[in-house]
């Protein structure tokens, strides 16, 4: 099959791999990467640079960029399911379940939910309570 033929590595792979390294990458790092990992796929490290800047400005994930080395280096610290809408689901059932790293949105109980809720009031409170402090002293 020729290289114009083949299906494009997806966003969901190049995230999954960074969140699997938890190191910076730079893009030729990871077109590398996902060339061995994916050979029946097209790898260009042009496009993947392109999908890792979009992870930098997306605000369901936390990407860091080194701008002090070249080639520039990226360290996926978070991205959210929801940036995939529906991708993962269907890239999961493809790996395998527990194969991803990259959460998912709505998978926690309700007592889950309300635990966290708890907890985010209680910071929250916290939180204002010692700015009132400070500021009446």
């Amino acid at each position: 099959m020729s290289v114009k033929g083949r299906i494009q590595v997806t966003s969901f792979e190049i995230a999954n791999y960074m969140l699997r390294e938890k190191r910076e990458l730079s893009a030729p790092e990871v077109a590398e990467a996902m060339r061995t990992l994916h050979p029946d796929r097209r790898a260009d490290i042009n496009e993947i640079y392109t999908c890792i800047k979009r992870f930098t400005t997306s605000h369901n994930a936390v990407c860091r960029v080194n701008t002090e080395c070249r080639p520039r280096k990226f360290k996926l610290e978070f991205i959210d399911s929801y940036y995939f809408r529906g991708l993962s689901k269907r890239t999961e059932r493809i790996l395998g379940p527990g194969q991803s790293n990259i959460p998912q949105i709505g998978k926690l109980s309700e007592k889950q939910r309300e635990k966290n809720l708890l907890e985010w009031a209680y910071l929250t409170r916290k939180l204002m309570d010692s700015i009132i402090k400070t500021r009446t002293t």
